[in-house]
Order: C-alpha cells, then structure tokens, then sequence
C-alpha cells in the first residue's frame, strides 16, 4: 500500500523497486564520476540488467536524472518537514535552514540534481515560488512568522521577496560547503545560524 492508501499490486511493487535499485546505482556512479561520466549501460550493468531492459524503466539518461532529482525533492522536503511545526517562528525558519544545509552536506549529488532540474527561466518573485515543496515549507514560516508580528516586511516586500532572500543564503552557505569550503574544518553549523538569525533580525522591526 502506498502513502496515499493505494493498495500497489505485487508486479507494480516489483517495478518500483527495481526503480529504486537503478537510481541508487546511479546515484553511486554520478558521486564517483561527475554528471557526464556515467552511461546507462554502466548503471544496468551495475544492477544485473541487460542494457536493453533497463530502457524499460528509463527511456533516456535525461529521464533517469530527472526521476533522480524529483526523488531527491521529495528528501529534503521529508528533512525540512521533520522541523517541529510548533516551533517559534524565528527559530522554525532558522532550523529549516540548518535542515536544508544538512541535507545538502550529507547528500550532495541529490541536491545538485535538485537544482539542475529546477533551473532555467527568469521567474518573479512575487506570486511563485523558484522551487517545490521544500521551498513552500520556507514560504509558509516566512508567513507564520509575519502573522505572529515575530517578522515585519520591509517596504515594498512580503513573504515571498523574504522566503527568496532566505532560500538564496541557505543554498549559497550549502554550495560553499560543497565547494570551495570542501574539507575545511570548522563550526560552520555556528556560522550558518548566526548568518540566518543576523537575516531574521533585519526583519524585526519596521522601516522608515
């Protein structure tokens, strides 16, 4: 049975798994050799298939990494859905942010893919969101928090320019991460928090 209370048939459940083992193996591959250094008859020769009977599953190698980062989407919002909703509203958008930073840091090629699925386009700030779920669990604490007064939008802004802004340190402190500050030692959990909390409180009382 599924999370929506389908009852999934034993062939269909077969499928899925089978699914499952090839985005693992690509998943492996794509950490060892980069985006463009993996073939699909290396992953279905990595789980026991024939070349041919993998395309059963994944027309294309496009098609795989799409399915990869649709996966990896619904990861990090489970993560960012484990922050306790009853949180205050500052400390609930600075724990999400330490969540998305945390996720990124232990699975690195699922939140690349992540983004490379989502990009391209220019999109306004106001009235859509750049991202999927995860993002509008950002966007929904942006607004609890403006509702309880614990945040005050500056002029010409509201919940969405604040949940942009949010979402643009949180993946920036995370690429660095993944980056140029690859192996460096250092309490950057500290850093981020102080960096998040010094966002929130220019948002703490009204402007001029």
């Amino acid at each position: 049975m599924t999370e929506t209370g389908v009852v999934t048939r034993p062939r269909e459940q077969r499928r899925q798994r089978t699914e499952q083992l090839i985005r693992e193996a690509a998943l492996r591959l794509i950490s060892e050799r980069g985006r463009t250094g993996w073939s699909l008859r290396e992953v279905a020769r990595s789980v026991n298939y024939s070349p041919a009977a993998i395309y059963d599953y994944f027309p294309s190698k496009e098609e795989l990494l799409r399915s990869l980062a649709r996966e990896g989407g619904r990861r990090l919002s489970d993560r960012l859905g484990a922050v306790p909703a009853g949180l205050p509203p500052r400390q609930r958008i600075v724990e999400l942010g330490l969540a998305c930073i945390d996720f990124a840091l232990t699975n690195p090629v699922a939140f690349e893919l992540i983004f490379d699925e989502h990009g391209g386009g220019s999109r306004p700030l106001e009235g859509e969101v750049p991202e999927g779920p995860a993002y509008l669990l950002l966007v929904d604490a942006v607004e609890a928090g403006l509702a309880a007064k614990a945040l005050v939008a500056p002029p010409g802004q509201g919940r969405d320019s604040i949940a942009y802004g949010l979402w643009a340190l949180v993946h920036g402190a995370a690429m660095l991460q993944l980056t140029r500050l690859a192996g460096r030692h250092a309490n950057f959990t500290k850093v981020h928090r102080h960096s998040i909390e010094t966002f929130l409180a220019g948002l703490s009382s009204p402007r001029a």
